[in-house]
């Protein structure tokens, strides 16, 4: 929770669902052995507990963000979530976010994105059970040897698919089956920890502060799930190995009230947490900007108290209950009705086309932009998967009869494809793009982004001529053009005159979604609140700091768009095409408006 709303520090705080897989398979699996062991253990049985464990609070949850997502999401956006309804009714949201957009770059409108945890949960204990069914029926060690070798074969299709998809790696369920038999073998005595207390008490600490450490240090870019959810899993084991003798520190502090009290709440909390964070993201709450400390502030209460008292009502009568055997009737009967009932919603959304008679019909155009992919050879040229390799033979290959100009830089800089495209139909395009990947040169890593640097300086630069480069990237700060500085010397050297595009103005919530709600809610200044300050001042900086730089002729997207003084939020105000796509980068029609703006100054005369 405290990664996806943004608390400074804790950007690995992802781990957590790694821990709770490790946590999860303990418990599952020592549940299961205990009963077959026992001779009590039955298949349904089995499945009806885990419905009355998870379905409750699921369905809670997921009935109110449905209300709220046919509250505000745009028509589009809400098809997209009525998709993403039925999976997660039917466990197989990993599967379905497989095929959209990565975990670690989603869209703001994927209300349901955190059920891909359950997924995965629920398709490993499709298979567990009976595993250690036959396990206990075959002969002495079988058990030892199938964990063993299924975790063997999980954590290295992990590891390995980690570096060739990233995406497959993360949600396909084997590739994360090995955490939950890191629980699994725990628990069923397969793995022995015969230390003393000092030993034990030195695990906790040391699994501790590598958990700490993996919060503090991990980020989007970190290569995940391979290698890198080895140290969270193995110290999540260690401390519940040591917390089996109930003897250590660690486990004392761990088991003190309040703290378990929030592992009680804590799987409501999660259900609740991932809505809250992408509303405050969405701009719903007026005056609350995401990335703020009110912004995660906010989302952290809202997801504490409906946690708290989805476990309070809803949780606890069910949990309380479930050994009854008059809870137990009729269990797979009002979980099918509850599904069916979840499953109409989710087809009114998609079969209604969204339901555009919600809003207004321009603010359905402009919300409608979250959700429309916006053209810039993305996949081809502009690299958004770390599997994807550039399209040489498109997107860098030199036309003799043409001027030949590079576009080089991150997502910012793909978004200026479409403008300059449209408005050079004279010259050779050449591109070479990849999400947060800046032009800085030199410091070629493995990562993708090295990959296509190393390529473009030492390789394609170095043996063909451009006539120009336009470079841009996401600006944070006038101060990245201090790591730039090799990157011009370069261009300098090499005779090749650049033209660098500074920053757009940039928004705490995607522009197209303030700007439905204030058509929707008669506000019309509602999505100027939503304007980050910083980007004016950034801009003037990097203005005076390129000043008189021979061979840099600098571009200002920003007085392209704010020339008045007051930011345009629209590129085209008749057809309802907002400036931006999200918070950041421009649309299609925003890219043409900034290059006709800046040829228009005269800022992006090219030779």
């Amino acid at each position: 929770m405290l990664g996806h709303v943004g608390v400074p520090g804790a950007q690995g705080g992802f781990v957590g669902v790694d821990i709770f897989f490790v946590i999860s398979g303990y418990l599952i699996a020592g549940n299961v052995a205990r009963s077959i062991a026992a001779g009590e253990f039955s298949i349904g049985a089995f499945f009806r507990r885990r419905i009355l464990r998870i379905a409750p609070a699921l369905a809670c949850m997921l009935a109110v963000t449905s209300a709220i997502a046919a509250f505000v999401l745009p028509p589009l956006a809400l098809v997209q979530y009525g998709e993403s309804l039925i999976a997660a009714v039917f466990s197989y949201s990993n599967l379905y976010f497989w095929t959209q957009a990565g975990y670690f770059n989603p869209t703001v409108t994927k209300l349901l994105l955190h059920t891909w945890s359950l997924g995965v949960e629920e398709q490993f204990y499709l298979v567990l059970p009976v595993t250690l069914l036959l396990a206990a029926r075959g002969p002495k060690g079988a058990l030892r040897w199938t964990i063993a070798l299924a975790g063997a074969a999980s954590f290295a299709s992990a590891a390995y698919l980690t570096f060739v998809d990233r995406d497959l790696a993360f949600y396909l369920p084997f590739t994360r089956a090995w955490e939950l038999l890191a629980g699994s073998v725990l628990a069923l005595g397969i793995v022995r920890f015969p230390w003393t207390r000092a030993a034990f008490e030195c695990a906790t600490v040391a699994a501790v502060l590598a958990i700490v450490v993996c919060i503090a240090t991990y980020s989007p870019t970190t290569p995940f799930p391979g290698l890198a959810a080895l140290p969270p899993c193995l110290a999540a084991l260690l401390l519940i190995a040591a917390g089996e003798s109930n003897r250590t520190i660690a486990g004392a502090v761990l088991g003190w009230r309040p703290i378990a009290f929030v592992g009680k709440i804590s799987y409501s909390v999660y259900l609740w947490h991932w809505p809250m964070t992408l509303l405050v993201r969405l701009g719903v709450f007026p005056r609350v900007h995401n990335g703020t400390r009110s912004g995660y502030l906010l989302a952290i209460a809202l997801s504490l108290v409906l946690g708290a008292l989805s476990w309070r009502f809803v949780e606890r009568p069910f949990l309380g209950g479930r050994s009854r055997a008059s809870a137990q009737r009729g269990v797979f009967t009002v979980a099918g009705a509850v599904a069916l009932v979840l499953s109409g919603v989710a087809a009114l959304f998609i079969g209604g086309d969204g339901l555009p008679g919600r809003f207004s019909p321009d603010a359905d155009r402009v919300g409608n932009y979250l959700s429309i992919d916006q053209q810039m050879r993305t996949g081809v040229c502009f690299l958004d998967a770390p599997q994807s390799e550039l399209d040489v033979a498109t997107c860098l290959t030199e036309d003799p009869h043409r001027k030949n100009v590079l576009l080089l830089g991150d997502s910012h800089a793909a978004a200026l494809w479409w403008g300059l495209h449209a408005a050079f139909p004279g010259v050779n395009l050449l591109q070479a793009n990849a999400a947060s990947c800046p032009v800085t040169f030199g410091s070629y890593d493995a990562t993708q982004c090295g990959r296509l640097r190393r390529y473009v300086y030492d390789s394609f630069l170095a043996s063909h001529s451009v006539d120009a480069a336009i470079l841009t990237q996401r600006w944070d700060s006038d101060r990245n053009l201090e790591r730039w500085e090799p990157s011009l010397r370069f261009f300098r050297e090499h005779r090749i005159p650049v033209v660098l595009v500074g920053p757009v103005p940039e928004y705490s919530a995607p522009l197209p979604m303030v700007l439905a709600l204030g058509i929707t809610w008669n506000e019309p200044h509602f999505a100027s609140g939503f304007l980050r300050s910083e980007f004016v001042r950034i801009d003037d900086g990097l203005r005076a700091r390129l000043a008189g730089r021979p061979g840099v002729r600098y571009a200002s997207a920003y007085r392209a768009i704010c020339a008045s003084g007051t930011c345009a939020t629209y590129a085209d105000r008749e057809r309802a095409a907002p400036m931006l796509s999200d918070g950041d980068h421009l649309t299609n029609e925003g890219s043409t408006f900034v290059v006709r703006r800046l040829l228009q100054s005269g800022e992006l005369l090219l030779p």
